[in-house]
């Protein structure tokens, strides 16, 4: 028996049919694995960028906290250091580092009269004395004991450099009398109370 064409067509084109059907899905299936590996690409990228912002947030915050401590003034960090560190090592190693040296300048002022080496050393003394009295202080800003200190030391430096010797050291012995009793206390004559070197002399001017 022969086939009826009109059969024969038929088949051929649902046959051509399927064919195009399974193609047109298989680049379906490519597109979306496509797009979903793009998806997944660009998802991972902001995460990774996230992460990496935070990070160097994170870092750069640290970094700046750093820096600020490091930019942080002479004064401000004198003031810091009473409350990080005890109190009663710090003001005594202070004494040790100031008193002797102020030792010097007194030693000499008592033997000798206002000479040129005594008013080229004066800034220095004057310094010291005034280290060690803002020390004192209980408190951030000076207080009451600390002005009065300080009073003493500008009429020590005015006497020195108007050469009365004697009315400086009266100047001198105030600042000393007013220095908080106990552990700032101490005595130029009693190095134990200091522990400063005994009769040191001044550089040469």
């Amino acid at each position: 028996f022969s086939k009826n064409p009109a059969v024969t067509h038929h088949d051929s084109l649902r046959t051509t049919m399927a064919k195009s059907a399974s193609r047109n899905a298989g680049r379906l299936l490519l597109l979306g694995a496509a797009a979903a590996a793009a998806l997944l690409l660009r998802s991972g990228t902001s995460t990774a960028e996230k992460a990496f912002a935070s990070t160097n947030t994170g870092a750069m915050q640290r970094r700046m906290v750093l820096g600020s401590a490091v930019l942080l003034g002479a004064p401000q960090a004198a003031l810091a250091i009473p409350r990080v560190t005890d109190r009663f090592e710090y003001i005594n190693r202070r004494k040790i580092e100031l008193v002797p040296i102020m030792k010097q300048g007194i030693d000499y002022l008592e033997t000798h009269e206002v000479d040129e080496r005594m008013l080229a050393f004066l800034p220095k003394l004057v310094r010291k004395m005034d280290v060690y009295a803002n020390i004192q202080s209980k408190e951030e800003a000076p207080d009451k004991t600390v002005r009065k200190l300080l009073k003493h030391i500008a009429q020590f430096e005015k006497e020195v450099k108007a050469k009365n010797r004697l009315a400086a050291l009266e100047a001198w012995q105030d600042y000393v009398d007013d220095i908080p009793r106990g552990l700032a206390e101490f005595d130029i004559k009693d190095p134990t109370t200091f522990e400063g070197p005994k009769d040191v002399p001044l550089p040469e001017a």
